[in-house]
């Protein structure tokens, strides 16, 4: 049950999920997995030849503090490249969601929401996207809102996204297959 629940499942708000592969790294840690460097990520990315667009992702959201109304509220950030929505073909219920590579640099400059989290603590408000937010006390861009179902591939879903920088490691890689290209 839980294997089908983590690695066996179809994600929700993914437009074609049989196109998406795992692409493994030669290293091997805890539980078979070493984060990889961006700089690997980025040699892999310009080297693939079957798929045409790869992703990558952090395997458990990380907790970060977001100050609402006053009062710091804990939430959970999935770390994800730049165009991990776009490799998902995921699209935004509101604004944009990240959609390029990203600039050099560790910080985020933006952030998406996921649909669930602008539900329950903005009322659904469309109005929050294009607001700067503190983000363990560095603003960042409120650029979107997921739609709604997608709750990212990690083991647990976020409340929002953020695009990690060029020297954070990563855990997990994936692409989605060109048009043609069989597994």
């Amino acid at each position: 049950t839980i294997a089908n629940g983590l690695l066996l499942r179809v994600a929700p708000g993914v437009t074609d999920p049989g196109r998406l592969v795992d692409v493994v790294a030669s290293q091997r840690g805890n539980f078979g997995v070493l984060p990889v460097e961006h700089a690997i990520y980025e040699n892999l990315r310009e080297r693939m030849t079957l798929v045409e667009d790869l992703y990558a992702y952090r395997l458990g959201p990380e907790t970060r503090s977001l100050p609402i109304d006053g009062a710091a509220e804990r939430v959970f950030a999935g770390v994800v490249t730049s165009n991990y929505f776009r490799a998902l073909r995921v699209r935004a219920a509101a604004g944009r969601v990240f959609d390029r590579v990203a600039r050099s640099g560790a910080d985020p400059e933006a952030v998406v929401l996921s649909h669930d989290f602008w539900q329950r603590r903005f009322d659904r408000d469309p109005a929050i996207v294009g607001r700067t937010v503190h983000l363990n006390g560095r603003p960042v861009l409120v650029a979107g809102v997921a739609r709604e179902g997608f709750r990212g591939l990690s083991i647990a879903a976020p409340d929002l996204w953020i695009a990690v920088g060029r020297d954070a490691p990563l855990v997990m890689i994936g692409g989605r297959l060109k048009p043609g290209v069989t597994r």
